[in-house]
């Protein structure tokens, strides 16, 4: 460990550490900050509990088990992580790596993060929607707490915000870099497919390169690594014995994810396909080679039409650099790059913050249910703009979460219970107050499949296509999914759901998170049943169950509604904007004049996902005025 060039700082480290409130710690990739400042700190004997905030739930897992492994402690003994739907820490856990979503969630439950002495912001240059927030609310909390320690850690240099944000001297300290050499190849012309120059370079590291020396390759989503998986499965058959081929993505279950920081045999090697999920916070153990396409897929919004959509960005240098760092950790590495030079110079130096590339209708329910109300007099460290602002306050007051004083409604307290996105909350919620008990459970079972699974955004996928619920092409996507849980549910014994999950083609992990995650939200419903029980339903309510459960989906999506103009070409309602009839041809057995989406995508042109049947007096009903 002495060897890490961050252990001949520890004495600045904490000296910083003993004189600022708040501490900057600038490190290079490969520096070690994510795994060893905590330990410092923890070893001073200066804090009795830790927290370390990640961006991605990898990285929470990967920085937490790589820590113990490290240090030689069990899991959750003296480093710990929680995450969505998985805790390996308790109470006594001196260190804990979480998403920046947990954390949030704990400064709900405890406003003053009072059981923890030292908070740790890890990568903050890529700034979630959650980081802001939880930035937001450590000035209160610091405020209110002197004894406090707040440590940023960061590849960025630029300290100006911060100190402008929280008005107060900032300790700043640099890191050294890496220890080993990182050698970088750019193209010569970029004019060529990524996908081709990626397979051929990999086949070419493969067969030239000895082993060992793994590869890790980032790719912009699901459809590019199974493009790739496919391709390299076939010509690299023969070598099946001395290869291993994995993808790695958000989809992907935490055991999955897992296998990658498994050490293989001798003269084996093994190729990681990945999104920006592997791009920081995480050593994989034997990577040497890193190929890189500079792209990944983004939400952003649209200003014209207030809808986020699905696209492929070239990254910024600093995720570009932080690609590069996955090697060099255990020896010397390469990486190629493919882009020329003139183009990595072009891009921007940082990725622009979420907060003004997303929309922020949850951020802002989350700050008025802790009684922030005034958002337009708020502080942000990057300001959003107004107009999103008052349109996210547009949005939260057309689905019910917000009164005309912008305070929460009794809807909009209940929404904030459900682990979910609003929209599939706002479904639930409708569904209770429909009083119908199998629509309530049918409504959850959806929910929870939705919110666990991130299913293939290829145009040509029919993401319907779930085997042996077919017959329910007639009532739409949303039932099949209901229709799929069943019939894993259906299966006596663990053995036979594996199996029916292998012949299914479905993850058997997944499927059983949304199975946890379905009794986490039935448990939260049954908890406030009680009121919608005592209350006439205000709103008109279909008899039929196929209509009563499209129509609850319907008060969560109304926004994304469609509707035909003429044979087979749809549009989006608010917007116009014309849906590709390739996304539609053959979608149902029976034609409908209007339909609900879950997404919009760009691929060259727009597709949507997640068709349910919808009725235009369901959406006048619903939409309070926006379809008059």
């Amino acid at each position: 460990m002495n060897r890490f060039p961050i252990y001949k700082n520890r004495k600045k480290i904490l000296f910083g550490i003993v004189n600022y409130e708040i501490i900057l710690i600038i490190g290079a990739t490969g520096s070690g900050k994510t795994i060893f400042i905590p330990n410092i700190l923890h070893n001073s004997g200066m804090f009795s509990k830790i927290v370390v905030t990640q961006t991605r739930r990898l990285s929470a897992i990967s920085a937490s088990k790589f820590s113990s492994d490290l240090f030689n402690y069990s899991l959750g003994e003296i480093y710990g992580y929680s995450v969505r739907f998985d805790n390996k820490s308790n109470n006594k856990t001196p260190v804990k790596f979480v998403t920046d979503g947990i954390l949030f969630q704990e400064i709900i439950s405890d406003p003053l993060l009072k059981k923890y002495s030292c908070i740790i912001i890890d990568e903050f240059h890529e700034r979630s929607l959650y980081t802001d927030i939880i930035i937001i609310l450590l000035r209160k909390i610091m405020f209110l707490r002197k004894d406090l320690k707040v440590v940023f850690m960061s590849a960025t240099g630029d300290n100006q915000k911060l100190v402008k944000f929280f008005d107060k001297k900032i300790g700043k300290i640099y890191l050294p870099g890496k220890i080993y050499k990182i050698d970088i190849m750019y193209l010569e012309n970029s004019d060529v497919n990524y996908l081709i120059s990626m397979s051929s370079i990999i086949l070419w590291l493969h067969v030239n390169e000895e082993m060992p020396g793994d590869i890790i390759c980032f790719l912009p989503g699901v459809e590019e690594i199974n493009k790739i998986f496919t391709y390299l499965k076939k010509i690299l058959a023969r070598n099946s014995k001395k290869l291993f081929l994995f993808k790695l993505h958000g989809s992907i279950t935490t055991k999955k994810q897992n296998i990658i920081y498994y050490f293989f045999p001798k003269k084996t090697r093994k190729i990681i396909l990945s999104t920006n999920i592997a791009e920081s916070s995480i050593t994989i153990p034997g990577i040497k080679y890193v190929v890189d396409c500079g792209l990944s897929k983004q939400n952003f919004i649209n200003w014209q039409t207030g809808l986020n959509y699905f696209r492929v960005f070239p990254v910024s240098k600093s995720e570009i650099i932080q690609r590069s760092g996955r090697s060099g950790r255990e020896k010397n590495g390469k990486c190629y790059r493919l882009f020329t030079w003139g183009k990595f110079n072009k891009l921007n130096t940082y990725q622009n913050s979420q907060i003004n590339r997303i929309k922020i209708e949850s951020m802002i329910l989350n700050l008025i249910s802790i009684d922030m109300n005034n958002l337009f007099d708020l502080e942000f460290l990057d300001v959003p703009s107004k107009w999103l602002v008052r349109r996210s306050i547009e949005t939260l007051y057309i689905i019910g979460a917000l009164d005309d004083s912008l305070c929460l409604t009794t809807k909009g307290k209940f929404i904030t219970l459900f682990p979910l996105d609003i929209k599939l909350a706002k479904c639930i919620i409708e569904a209770m107050r429909s009083n119908h008990v199998d629509t309530v459970k049918k409504v959850i079972t959806c929910c929870a499949f939705l919110s666990v699974h991130v299913i293939s955004k290829l145009p040509h996928i029919n993401r319907t296509t779930v085997g042996d619920i077919s017959n329910f092409n007639f009532f739409g996507d949303n039932i099949k999914y209901v229709q799929l849980v069943k019939n894993f549910q259906r299966r006596q014994t663990i053995i036979e759901a594996k199996t029916w999950c292998r012949n299914k083609k479905y993850d058997f992990a997944s499927m059983a998170m949304v199975i946890s995650l379905k009794n986490q939200l039935f448990n939260i419903s049954n908890t406030i049943y009680f009121y919608f029980r005592n209350t006439n339903s205000i709103s008109f309510f279909p008899k039929s169950f196929i209509n009563r459960f499209n129509y609850c989906f319907s008060s969560g999506f109304f926004l994304n509604s469609i509707y035909e103009k003429y044979n087979r070409n749809y549009s989006i309602i608010l917007s116009g904007i014309n849906i590709h009839p390739e996304n539609l041809d053959n979608r149902f057995t029976k034609k409908y004049k209007t339909m609900i989406f879950d997404e919009i995508v760009i691929w060259k042109k727009f597709f949507v996902y997640g068709l349910s049947p919808t009725k235009i007096s369901w959406l006048i009903d619903q939409g309070f005025g926006v379809f008059r």
